[in-house]
């Protein structure tokens, strides 16, 4: 409590009141108090000095009267000791109010608009429960744990119902050396991938032969391991979560790597594949291998690299649960099929089983379905995440004092947890809310066809541009990207439906010895239908090209000039 001034003393009573009163008001700083209260003391004294004690009450009220409102003096006195202050001082100041009127007006409107967005959130959780949909990563990690068929077994045996998964982490873990230069191009230059295949195939020589088997030579460990876990189906689901949230932690906690634990908070985390970009760097190990197959032994050693690649994707997809893992697994499908199935087509030693072998591990993964299945999880990852928060709530009232402070404030709108939520915009209930509803959108719509998709994605970007950056900051941001997602995607099963095509067409001239006049021939001695173009939901395009053929879609934007236009890794040709 603030002391007393002595500069007051001997003063009468009224005029202590009035210095005080005056002195309170003017300023929230002790020391401006204390030099207004010596100020006006002063002034009184020499006001009072040569009057008699009978006479200083009359003459103190009277300057008081002088003074005018105590109120407005202390107005005007504050103003002015301010503006006396250093400008970074006032600065400072003006910063600090501006900034409580904001967070304050920020609150209020963030908890009326919060209201609305926590009982959409609700509505959310207990629609999906009704659905069966999984709404938390706690309960899902638990019941693998508590899976009635693999409950009793041991680690070690539950290990061994999870193989694939256990060489998918090893290979993860691998470092490919890729430092491989040849013709002043360095392998690892992934985002030109295409063009460094291209120029070994046309510039194949004996130093590059030797300086692509020595990168091959220091990465046959990992190459091996590759070639393994292609010759694996891909594991249980129980069985590859039991994996990622109890025997990988503890494993990585024996090596001595932190790791976080396995809680409803931090459950989202366990259930990726570590250091899932690095997968492309293998990925160009096997395209660098598939080159020297073609250049030193056969075309068939060469479609098995690209067999390996789509293994490694489908395993890939299976193991990972977030839309990273799905689009990795796509980009490995994507660069297997333009980069190293399309140069194949026209060998003449690639044989039939080894195409078909191909095709086959190809047809196990559908892309539409895997993107539909990690939106499904991305959208439980954001729930779970909403009832982490409500169990900390829970927690917190459990082990607190209901008579203590934070107790009291536990369950209202001042509760510390929530208003540290709705205080961090990327916490905030509207913006969840927001970027479920659209996850919603796309779950439903994952599995439509493009031009659906894409007349239902314009809908949702216009919406997207009436959305308050306020409300749903992060949703505004994210959303456009994950609808773009879909246009990846569709690239990918326009390839694998032109590699069925290709292939076809290949065993059709094997046996009819000329390509066929159109497409349809194939059916069904060769192609049980002709795959529709997945852009415009027509027929995949057709000409014959001299002793040729060309088989093509017309790509995202509906006009691929023919299959000479600029998307040409939508446009298969044949020469032989």
């Amino acid at each position: 409590m603030e002391e007393k001034s002595s500069d007051t003393i001997g003063l009468p009573a009224e005029a202590k009141k009035f210095i005080e009163c005056v002195a309170r008001k003017c300023s929230w700083r002790r020391s401006i108090r204390k030099e207004v209260r010596r100020e006006l003391s002063a002034h009184f004294e020499d006001a009072l000095c040569d009057v008699g004690e009978a006479e200083k009450n009359g003459v103190a009220q009277g300057l008081i009267k002088d003074f005018g409102d105590p109120v407005l003096l202390a107005a005007l006195i504050g103003r002015g000791k301010r503006r006396c202050l250093p400008w970074w001082e006032r600065t400072l100041l003006a910063t600090v109010k501006i900034a409580a009127v904001l967070l304050v007006v920020g609150v209020v409107v963030d908890l009326v608009l919060s209201r609305h967005s926590s009982e959409a959130l609700q509505a959310e959780i207990a629609r999906l429960h009704s659905t069966g949909a999984p709404t938390s990563v706690h309960d899902i990690i638990e019941k693998a744990q508590q899976d009635p068929r693999t409950k009793a077994l041991s680690k070690e045996e539950r290990l061994k119902r999870c193989p694939a998964t256990a060489l998918l982490y090893e290979i993860s873990d691998m470092h490919p050396e890729l430092a491989t230069d040849v013709h002043g191009k360095r392998v690892y230059d992934l985002g030109d991938t295409d063009t460094f295949v291209k120029q070994l195939y046309e510039t194949w020589d004996a130093d590059t032969a030797a300086a692509v088997s020595e990168t091959l030579s220091r990465n046959r460990d990992l190459l091996e391991k590759i070639q393994a876990l292609a010759a694996l189906p891909p594991d249980g689901q129980n069985d590859i979560i039991w994996f990622q949230s109890q025997y990988w932690p503890e494993k990585r906690r024996e090596l001595g790597v932190s790791m976080r634990e396995a809680s409803p908070t931090m459950g989202a985390d366990m259930l990726t594949a570590p250091y899932l970009l690095g997968l492309l760097d293998t990925c160009a190990l096997l395209e660098l291998d598939a080159v020297h197959a073609v250049q030193e032994g056969g075309a068939d050693a060469a479609l098995d690299d690209a067999t390996a690649t789509m293994t490694l994707s489908h395993h890939t997809d299976m193991v990972s649960h977030t839309l990273i893992g799905t689009m990795v697994a796509v980009a490995l499908r994507s660069r297997a099929l333009a980069i190293t199935v399309q140069p194949l087509l026209n060998r003449a030693d690639v044989s039939d089983t080894a195409a078909n072998r191909f095709l086959a591990v190809a047809a196990q993964m559908d892309c539409s379905e895997a993107f539909a299945k990690s939106l499904a999880w991305e959208r439980m990852f954001m729930v779970s995440a909403l009832k982490s928060g409500e169990l900390e709530n829970y927690l917190l009232s459990r082990q607190s004092d209901p008579s203590s402070l934070l107790g009291k404030l536990h369950g209202t709108p001042f509760d510390p947890y929530i208003l540290r939520a709705r205080l961090l915009p990327f916490l905030n209930n509207n913006d969840l809310a927001t970027w479920i509803g659209y996850l919603n959108r796309l779950v439903d719509a994952a599995n439509l066809r493009y031009p659906e998709y894409c007349a239902a994605g314009a809908v949702w970007k216009n919406d997207l541009l009436n959305t308050s950056s306020w409300i749903a900051p992060i949703t505004k941001i994210g959303m456009p990207n994950l609808v773009d997602i879909k246009d990846d995607i569709t690239d990918c099963e326009v390839l694998e439906d032109l590699a069925r095509v290709a292939f076809a067409l290949r065993r059709f001239k094997l046996v009819r010895g000329a390509y066929p006049d159109a497409l349809q021939a194939l059916v069904p001695d060769f192609l049980s239908e002709v795959p529709m173009d997945r852009f415009s939901e027509k027929p995949l395009l057709y000409r014959k090209a001299g002793e040729g053929c060309v088989v093509y879609s017309v790509g995202k934007e509906q006009d691929n000039e023919g299959g000479e236009g600029d998307y040409d890794y939508c446009t298969w040709k044949l020469t032989r």
